[in-house]
């Protein structure tokens, strides 16, 4: 996720919106990224990805770089859009793929935007409601799945209208600075990637920092 500086908005327009979907089916293409959800609010937004062939760095500079120089052309400003450099979470999506979606599609209805997910029309949610909502980029079947075969859309709504759970909710409200939402063994699996140098660059590094004194070998019970 990224937000703008001293939290001003970063979409002005729909036009600015399509701009950043169009910049979105750039980095699928260009960099291997799958983006499985996304929610563009007035300040920031949320992704869902997936990055089988690393790669994560290039792609979110250049979704980010790319925004800045339309918005500050479309406003005839200059200088930086968003606060610095974007945020990530590694996520274990064997346990909580499902419930960070959810989050990310919720994320309207918890600023009081909207008082139904699918109200919402600059996110993912309708997509996985409605097969002829989505565009070629946006990656749906990973997490419909997981519901069955038959059904699985109203059951993903059904999962949705839950709201979000308490776990999660708690890793990024008072957790911000946790770059890992997973198990001890999920960590110490990253833990050993991450010494072995099998992880991109930039997140394995700030893993080694998060990991400093705190996962060991033998931690993974």
């Amino acid at each position: 996720m990224n937000r703008g500086a001293g939290r001003r908005r970063i979409f002005h327009s729909q036009a600015q919106r399509d701009a950043c979907y169009e910049l979105l089916a750039q980095i699928t293409e260009i960099y291997g990224v799958e983006i499985h959800a996304h929610c563009l609010m007035g300040n920031h937004y949320h992704l869902l990805v997936r990055t089988p062939d690393g790669g994560l760095s290039k792609a979110m500079r250049h979704l980010n770089s790319s925004y800045a120089q339309i918005v500050n052309r479309d406003l005839g400003t200059d200088g930086p859009l968003f606060r610095g450099r974007y945020a990530s979470k590694l996520v274990d999506a064997d346990a909580y793929l499902l419930q960070v979606s959810r989050y990310i599609h919720v994320n309207p209805v918890e600023e009081g935007l909207v008082s139904r997910p699918e109200d919402y029309p600059h996110s993912s949610y309708r997509a996985y409601l409605d097969p002829n909502e989505a565009p070629p980029w946006l990656v749906t079947s990973v997490i419909l799945d997981r519901f069955g075969p038959t059904g699985a859309r109203e059951r993903y709504r059904e999962f949705v209208e839950q709201g979000i759970d308490d776990e999660t909710r708690t890793f990024y409200l008072e957790a911000s600075g946790d770059p890992v939402l997973g198990g001890e063994s999920f960590r110490h699996r990253i833990g050993v990637r991450v010494e072995r140098r099998e992880l991109p660059t930039d997140l394995g590094l700030r893993l080694s920092r998060s990991f400093r004194g705190r996962v060991r070998p033998g931690d993974d019970r």
